[in-house]
């Protein structure tokens, strides 16, 4: 794929310099807020693998996460 192929450098490439990369690797264990992420909700969230809480999951449970879009949730992706 696109992705596996060797980098190929240009005319249009950034010069070569040395940046510091930080990488985390997590086992799926919630790190960081634990309430709704509905704007301005600070409500507990539902259960720990969800992103709302009961409220806001009734009414967009199973829409698509991104903000703003209308698009119902496809499961499993």
């Amino acid at each position: 794929s696109e992705c596996t192929q060797p980098y190929i450098e240009t005319q249009d490439s950034p010069p070569d310099e040395s940046a510091t990369v930080k990488m985390v690797v997590i086992d799926g264990i919630v790190m960081g807020p634990q309430h709704c992420s509905y704007d301005n909700c600070s409500n507990t969230l539902v259960n720990h693998r969800g992103v709302f809480c009961d409220v806001h999951n009734l009414e967009f449970g199973a829409r698509c996460r991104v903000h703003d879009c209308p698009n119902q949730k496809i499961n499993n992706t």
